[in-house]
């Protein structure tokens, strides 16, 4: 599977960094600058305009797949968690370990309610996700709040108000 169309190094700045596994997340959401360094995987150049600054609290937003409960280094997870200048944005369908300490908790839908292409592990096929009910409640698909997020930090790239499908 080609990946490259998904990565969008134009869209990096030097001050984003990514964990390179949910493995160093509790180093990435740190405030020890020494810890931070070893979540760091990549630094790319940017290109866009600069948009309006962000709040100066540092954010860790959409986090996913428990990162609470499964994290291998669980103690450096809720450390970060805990810290008061450190927002926190859930997208959840229940209350979890990971959903206690968000500042929000935003209603995830679920696999029946939004498109998705996935990549089964061990095949070598892909499957096509299409959603067989309309979302319940307020609830919304991770990709729209993925793209939100972006746009209300003054990024304006075409990519970030394409639809799901």
């Amino acid at each position: 599977m080609d990946r490259t169309a998904l990565h969008r190094p134009d869209l990096c700045s030097p001050a984003n960094r990514a964990p390179s596994t949910l493995i160093r997340l509790g180093d990435a959401l740190s405030s020890d600058p020494a810890a931070i360094a070893r979540s760091i995987i990549t630094r790319a150049p940017s290109t866009r305009r600069p948009g309006p600054k962000p709040p100066a609290r540092q954010s860790a937003d959409r986090l996913q797949q428990q990162p609470r409960a499964v994290n291998p280094d669980q103690s450096a997870v809720l450390d970060a968690l805990r810290r008061d200048d450190l927002f926190t944005v859930v997208l959840e369908h229940f209350q979890t370990d990971t959903a206690d300490y968000a500042d929000y908790v935003l209603p995830a839908t679920t696999q029946l309610e939004h498109w998705d292409i996935i990549k089964p592990y061990g095949h070598l096929h892909l499957a096509l996700n299409r959603p067989a009910i309309a979302p319940s409640g307020r609830a919304c698909p991770t990709a729209r709040s993925s793209a939100a997020s972006p746009q209300a930090l003054g990024y304006a790239e075409p990519c970030f108000a394409q639809s799901d499908e």
